[in-house]
């Protein structure tokens, strides 16, 4: 808050008032932090935006949640009959998997997005699940 009375600024939201060294210029007059990115584009928060992606991350977790009920059920259907507590411990390293891959498919994943756009990276996103998808059903084990 120091800063920005040093500065002169009247509001605390603004985004370039904060760094003596940076006044505001023409193109990042009147907007706010809260609006703008690491890379210092503008964000779209209307509320179809925010709806849509919480809609996406319930979805999300819905499916996680699915994934963990059946996994005793998955086990039985995909990994050898013999021993069911190894299938299932299987079962369950390939659900801790998934939560060890999201981060690396980010970093992986993020430079093609800043560089072509988020709107053509979700195809290609969702063609990597399809693909994976359907290489898990064409794997089934019938015992």
């Amino acid at each position: 808050m120091l800063a920005l009375q040093h500065v002169g600024a009247t509001d605390p939201e603004d985004a370039f008032a904060a760094h003596p060294l940076e006044p505001p210029s023409e193109r990042t007059k009147g907007i706010r932090m809260s609006e703008i990115t690491a890379s210092g584009r503008s964000v779209n928060r209307s509320p179809a935006t925010i709806l849509g992606g919480a809609f996406g991350n319930l979805i999300e977790w819905y499916d996680w949640t699915v994934y963990g009920l059946l996994s005793a059920a998955f086990a039985a259907q995909f990994f050898p009959a013999g021993n069911q507590t190894a299938a299932l411990l299987a079962v369950l390293a390939t659900f801790a998997l998934g939560f060890l891959m999201r981060p690396v498919g980010a970093i992986a994943l993020s430079p093609y997005a800043d560089r072509h756009g988020r709107r053509r990276m979700l195809p290609s996103a969702s063609r990597s699940w399809a693909l994976a998808a359907s290489s898990s059903a064409s794997c089934h084990h019938t015992p």
